[in-house]
């Protein structure tokens, strides 16, 4: 579903990477119980938490170039568990 950064598609991050999927098909499958305010929105929030929490446990165990990517990718996570899949974002042109 999503092209996982090298450090989070490894095997530590299994369950994590299925649950936020999980939550994100499920939002897809319903979009009028997905968004910000509403309890995928909330479980999206704490999956990605708990998998930045669980990544900067590890810390000293990668290079920046390895952790911020990382770090950036599961806050862009969370942010898009904010919209239904229908919203559309405007763009800069």
């Amino acid at each position: 579903m999503f092209a996982w950064p090298s450090i989070l598609a490894g095997d530590e991050f299994a369950a994590d990477r299925t649950r936020i999927e999980t939550l994100f098909v499920a939002r897809d499958a319903d979009p009028s119980q997905a968004g910000l305010g509403t309890e995928n929105y909330r479980q999206i929030e704490q999956a990605a938490t708990t998998m930045s929490d669980h990544l900067h446990s590890l810390i000293h165990q990668m290079s920046p170039d390895v952790y911020i990517p990382a770090s950036k990718f599961l806050k862009n996570l969370e942010y898009a568990g904010r919209f239904a899949p229908s919203t559309q974002l405007a763009s800069a042109k």
